[in-house]
Order: structure tokens, then sequence, then C-alpha cells
């Protein structure tokens, strides 16, 4: 299979805009270009939602909010139809509050086979060092994995 011409990264969302904003800084920070991204928002308030529109204007890769109303957790729903909308031949499904790592996509444009599906991994952090991290007191980035 030849390799995916462009990614769709579709990152769900739902009332911490925040931690959306470090997503989208990192995706920002990515050495792979080819991708789009698709927020896929599961009825945050409005407040959240001019924060998320905010923070999407900075970004230097097309990006788009599809936004569905506050009626429990649907989650799913939000997923499935940002995937309607993404113009790309693979899909990459992110939650808002995983920062990835510069290489993110390419590594995973380089795994890309059809008929396969890539897991990856988290990180948990503590309630402590997520807010250092959101509040750029900290960065992720100056730790390798064998760090964590």
């Amino acid at each position: 299979m030849s390799k995916p011409k462009l990614i769709s990264v579709i990152v769900t969302s739902y009332n911490w805009s925040e931690a959306l904003s470090a997503v989208l800084s990192g995706l920002d920070r990515q050495t792979e270009h080819r991708f789009e991204v698709i927020i896929a928002d599961d009825g945050s308030h409005s407040e959240s939602l001019a924060a998320i529109r905010h923070a999407m204007s900075g970004c230097q890769f097309p990006v788009q909010l599809i936004t569905q109303a506050d009626c429990g957790f649907r989650a799913a729903k939000a997923r499935n139809q940002a995937a309607v909308e993404a113009q790309g031949d693979y899909f990459i499904f992110l939650d808002g509050d995983c920062i990835p790592r510069p290489d993110f996509i390419a590594r995973h444009r380089t795994l890309a086979e059809r008929g396969f599906w890539v897991p990856g991994n988290r990180i948990l952090l503590s309630r402590t060092y997520t807010q250092k991290l959101l509040s750029d007191e900290v960065t992720l980035l100056k730790h390798s994995g064998g760090y964590w």
C-alpha cells in the first residue's frame, strides 16, 4: 500500500479548552505537515467553544470544528460526525487532552498499512503536573519516552 496522501486527525473535546489548546500546539510542532484536524466537540458550553475557536485561529494547518448539542456523553457520535467531514485517506483519533510528540503524525505515516490499525498508549499525569503543563511551567518535550 502506498502511504497516505492526507492524514485526518480527529480530536474529541468537551469543556476543557486549555487542554485542547495544548493538543493543537503539539500538532503545530509536528515534523510531518500533510494533515488536517477536525475537532469533534461533544457539546461544550459557549465560553469553551469561543476559546477553542481562538486556539484554532493560530493553527498552521487546516482545522475545523464539528459541534453537537450537550445531550450527555456522546463522544462516539461526535467522532463519527467528524469522520464524515474528514478529507484524509488515513484517520488518527486523538483525545482532547493527549498532547502529541513532534513525530506523532510522521510515525503514523511510516506505520500505515492497509488492513491494520496502529494502537497508541498514554501516560497518565497527576492533576498537579497537568496544571503545570497547561500553564507552561514544564514541557513534555524535554523528557524522552524512557523518562516516563
